[in-house]
């Protein structure tokens, strides 16, 4: 006879039926989330429930391990199931015509540009000895040691090609917010990484964007670097400011290399500064001279000018002596050294000359990179 222990006789409802029939059958143990709440998981329907967490703060809850410790660059990068079933979906049957950038960051196995692999001082790509530290006799690298900079510290992203390229033409002349705000983000993340290395007082922070034309504007439907900007905030902090504005005229791209510091200066004026007629209405009144300085700076504060590519150096140099100039600064003066300047890009053009950086990490992880490799 089966068993000597008692039977066992499933529970029934008032019609006789067994409940037990009509009770769903587990959901597989490969459907199970694993321990760790950020591992990525298949998309199972139906949902299963996870191990009990806050998950309105991510902190771990009683039952479950402590979350382990995520690089800032992998922040953007984290995706719920949901949302990547999504992105297959789109790209199986629709055809996904803007990937997100975290896709376009796994698919090209792009990371950001380690502070070691450019100048601070230029932001041009640099190899190993290349850079010498800011207390040194001539600080900065070769093509950037006997220039004078009107900025004391600059931060990028990467280099102006490839993955970093299509996606900044596509935040410009495709009018991406949401692609601009994911660049501006991962800006935003580097950024505040070296700002506490350098003991920054982020209660001290100005953004400033470098403003295009309102002709610009309107012409191209959107302000790319105040896209960028502002997602810089959402992660450093600080305050969006808007100090000076830009008249306009021809183009960076139209005009040659030898002419866009001049084409630079020319275009950037106050913001406060009254139009060319209004101004000239104003002095034959009386009401005194065109423009005026802004608000003086505190000690301390750091200024942080962001915009999307730099190429020679013209718009960010014209951008920083004209913010500068309507706080009422001058180069080299006694309440210039208690103010910092910090120039952020996405993109920095590559020397015509010199390899690219990927190439030259390529060069390093191969084998017979270094004598004795296999």
């Amino acid at each position: 006879m089966p068993g000597d222990g008692p039977l066992h006789v499933p529970p029934t409802d008032p019609a006789g039926d067994s409940l037990q029939a009509d009770r769903p059958e587990p959901a597989s143990t490969a459907l199970t989330p694993p321990n760790d709440p950020h591992a990525k998981r298949a998309f199972a329907w139906p949902p299963v429930r996870l191990p009990a967490s806050d998950h309105a703060t991510g902190a771990p809850g009683r039952d479950s391990p402590a979350a382990p410790s995520i690089p800032a660059s992998d922040v953007l990068r984290r995706r719920s199931g949901f949302s990547d079933a999504m992105t297959q979906v789109e790209r199986t049957w629709l055809g996904m015509v803007s990937p997100p950038w975290h896709v376009r960051a796994a698919e090209s196995s792009w990371r950001p540009d380690h502070p070691a692999e450019y100048c601070w001082r230029c932001g041009r790509s640099a190899g190993p000895f290349e850079v010498t530290p800011p207390e040194s006799h001539s600080p900065g690298c070769a093509a950037c040691r006997d220039a004078r900079v009107p900025w004391d510290r600059f931060v990028r992203l990467g280099e102006y090609n490839r993955e970093i390229r299509r996606a900044l033409l596509e935040v410009k002349f495709h009018r991406s917010r949401r692609l601009g705000a994911c660049l501006g983000r991962e800006l935003g993340l580097v950024l505040d990484r070296e700002l506490g290395a350098a003991r920054a007082d982020k209660n001290r922070l100005l953004i400033v964007p470098v403003p295009a034309s309102l002709a610009r504007r309107v012409r191209t439907g959107i302000d790319h670097a105040m896209v960028l900007a502002s997602a810089v905030r959402s992660v450093v902090g600080g305050t969006l400011v808007r100090p000076i504005r830009r008249r306009h005229g021809p183009s960076q791209r139209e005009v040659p290399r030898g002419e866009r510091l001049r084409n630079a200066r020319r275009s950037f004026v106050p913001a406060w500064q009254p139009r060319r007629w209004l101004g000239g209405l104003i002095t034959r009144l009386g009401g005194g001279a065109r423009g005026g300085a802004g608000n003086a700076l505190e000690p301390g504060t750091t200024l942080i000018l962001v915009d999307d590519v730099k190429t020679t150096g013209a718009t960010l140099s014209a951008a920083c002596r004209a913010v500068l100039a309507a706080h009422g600064l001058r180069a080299g003066s006694r309440e210039r050294k208690k103010v910092f300047v910090w120039c952020c890009v996405v993109g920095v053009t590559p020397d015509p000359g010199r390899s690219s950086l990927e190439a030259r990490r390529q060069e390093v992880d191969s084998p017979g990179a270094f004598p004795g490799g296999s």
